[in-house]
Parts: structure tokens; sequence; C-alpha cells
């Protein structure tokens, strides 16, 4: 039974996010209907095709081995927000909504990928993994550094998955753009690291009282600021879209949340910019939670918080989260409550 890709459904990259909010302008023209499960071929082609890579640009130190490395802190983050081992995350498959988005993950599998060596993942994370977080540039860049560093090699993955199963030629070219876009970014990253010149972002640093039940971290493609003006047209092929990041964590009897990008890229995120730095600070909690709800899948949840969460409200997150749910999602909107308070969990 054929099936082509719609807006709302997942993308086929693996990424966790909806297709329209992902992979779509960048695979304009070259989506087919195909004839086996989308689902499918994903389950098949997710294992075959990870490969296992320090991003680190300097290999001269790495150790033999490339590890399972934690997006979000195991240690200092995950071992907090779990309970018996375990936390809540997406999980996306053939039936992802036929009884729960969520399921529970062992802290040894949470937010994981095959991204550093035993080395680099080690030492390069030490003065966000080992010392208390105080804002510094170095901790704010190594936090987005890591999530960058995710959504980099999920999209590779992504890639290399659609060329094993042969399906290239359907999805490949959005996922190839989408791909050189973060190797774009890459290389001041990695200019920023081999130089200890940690001063290349331009953030936001947002505290919250209370520790939060959850942690998450993501990027997003800003295609229009507050005013709902153009940023960037996410359907021409012929221009690199440039990244939001962010991270959210507990951090000792508070919350943190950092929004980021590339300060070379200051022009093209004014609005945004100057919008931020105005926000309430009940605007800047539904802020968080709406952008988590649209831009991520990498979220962890401790599993009381999301099991004791009102049955209607899980649905309601869930729906929204792979956009089954009718929604206005201009950055204005997210000012607004959030299906889901995350800082209440």
């Amino acid at each position: 039974m054929s099936k082509k890709v719609g807006r709302n459904d997942p993308c086929p990259c693996g990424s966790g996010k909806k297709y329209k909010n992902c992979c779509l302008g960048r695979n304009q023209g070259s989506q087919r209907s195909h004839d086996q499960s989308l689902f499918s071929l994903i389950n098949q082609g997710k294992k075959k095709s990870n490969f296992k890579e320090c991003l680190f640009p300097d290999h001269t130190h790495c150790s033999d081995t490339i590890i399972n490395a934690h997006t979000i802190p195991k240690g200092k983050v995950l071992s907090r927000i779990a309970e018996d081992g375990f936390v809540y995350m997406p999980v996306f498959g053939e039936h992802m909504l036929e009884s729960s988005l969520l399921k529970k993950i062992g802290l040894n599998s949470a937010t994981v990928f095959t991204g550093f060596c035993g080395y680099h993942d080690k030492t390069l994370f030490q003065p966000i993994e080992d010392v208390p977080f105080s804002g510094t540039t170095e901790q704010v860049f190594l936090h987005i550094y890591r999530a960058f560093a995710f959504e980099y090699h999920k999209k590779r993955h992504a890639f290399e998955m659609q060329r094993l199963l042969g399906t290239a030629n359907l999805f490949g070219i959005g996922f190839d753009l989408a791909t050189k876009d973060f190797a774009d970014e890459k290389k001041l990253f990695d200019k920023a690291l081999l130089a200890n010149d940690y001063a290349v972002l331009t953030s936001f640093i947002w505290e919250f009282p209370g520790a939060a039940n959850f942690a998450a971290t993501g990027q997003e493609v800003p295609t229009a600021g507050f005013d709902q003006l153009p940023i960037q047209n996410i359907l021409d092929e012929s221009a690199p879209m440039r990244h939001l990041y962010f991270s959210v964590f507990p951090e000792g009897e508070l919350t943190i949340a950092i929004f980021a990008w590339l300060s070379k890229f200051d022009t093209l995120f004014t609005d945004i910019s100057v919008r931020l730095s105005s926000l309430s600070a009940d605007e800047r909690k539904n802020f968080v939670n709406n952008t988590i709800i649209r831009s991520t899948e990498n979220i962890a949840i401790r599993p009381s918080s999301w099991e004791k969460l009102d049955p209607v409200r899980q649905h309601a997150f869930q729906s929204m989260f792979v956009d089954l749910a009718p929604t206005d999602d201009t950055y204005a909107s997210r000012l607004l409550p959030a299906v889901v308070d995350f800082f209440s969990l």
C-alpha cells in the first residue's frame, strides 16, 4: 500500500518532528509515493545507518571507542529526573499514538547518540558535567554545542539511512541540504572549540524558581519573527537555513533555559532578539513550553510527574506534539499558555 508523507506526519528523517517543521521545504519537488510503509522503512534503516564518529574537530587525542554520549548529562541531570533508572521520552514508531507517544527509557539509552569518543565526551563537557552552572561563556557554549552536535549527527544519520534504504532519490535532496546547513555552522563551532573562543553565540539565559522534573534540548529554523515578518524561506534551496538552539535543565533549586544562535547571524534574528530581551517571567515560561512542544523530541520527564498528569492533558500534549491538533504556531502565539506546563510537572 502506497503512503505519501503528509505535512503533519513525522518527518521521514527520523527526527521525530512534524514533516512540515523539519524537512518539507528541503524536499519540495522530490517526494514520491512509495510501496512500503514509511515507518517500516525507518525502523529497518535506523540500526543499519547509525554511524559512529567523534565530532570534535581535532582527533589527535581521540580514544578508540565511540560511546553512547548523552545530550542531556546523565549523572547531573537525567539521574536527578529518573525514577528506578527510567525517564519518559517520546518514542516514534509505526503505531506511535496507539497507546502513548511517551515511553519509559532506561538511563543508559535516554538522549544518547554516537557522536563523541569517550575521551572528548568526558573532557570537553566537564565544565557543565562536574561544575555548577554559573552562566559562564564556556558553559553556555558547551550546552548549545552539545545540542547542535546531536542535531547535526541526527541529520547525517537520516541521510545515510535513506541512502542505504535506496530512498535517497525520494527524500535525499532535502536531507542533504539540511545536513549542509548544519555543516556550515559546524565550521564556526569547530573554530571556536580549537581556539577556546566561546564568545561566538548570542544567548539568552533565563532562570526559573524551582528545579524542574524535565530536561530538553533542541533546535529549529525560525521562518518568521514575533512580528510575523519573514526571516528565512525554507523553500529556497539556494539559501542555507540558520538555526536557533536551546537547552533546558534543572540546576540546584532552579531551572535554567538557554536559547542561542551563532552571533554571525544576529542580523537575521534581530526581531527575535529584541523580543526575547523584553519578555515577562510568565511569557518566558510559556515560550519555553511551546518551543519544546513544537521543536524537539529530545525531552526527558520524571515518570511520576508524567503519570500524574491528567489523561486529557496527556492526550492533548501528544496530539500537539505530532501536530494532530490545529494550532497557531507563530512566535507571538508561543507567549500564550501551552497545553502542558512542563514547569508544573
